[in-house]
């Protein structure tokens, strides 16, 4: 039995961990002023980090033109 329970948690560990990774993409894109209205299944973790570091990329070069 201990087995089959160590079986389950792994997956639902792993779950919880993805969502953790997604749930910290969406607070970040949070701060940059960027809010999701709603969420499905095409977020991911990946296109949310994509579309951090794109925002954070256009911010950069908005500054250096800005300060330089």
């Amino acid at each position: 039995m201990a087995v089959s329970s160590l079986v389950l948690a792994v997956p639902e560990q792993e779950f919880h961990q993805e969502m953790n990774k997604i749930n910290n993409w969406l607070v970040e894109l949070r701060s940059l002023g960027v809010d999701a209205k709603s969420r499905n299944d095409l977020n991911n973790e990946k296109e949310l980090q994509d579309a951090t570091d794109n925002i954070k990329r256009s911010l950069y070069e908005e500054y250096k033109k800005a300060y330089a």
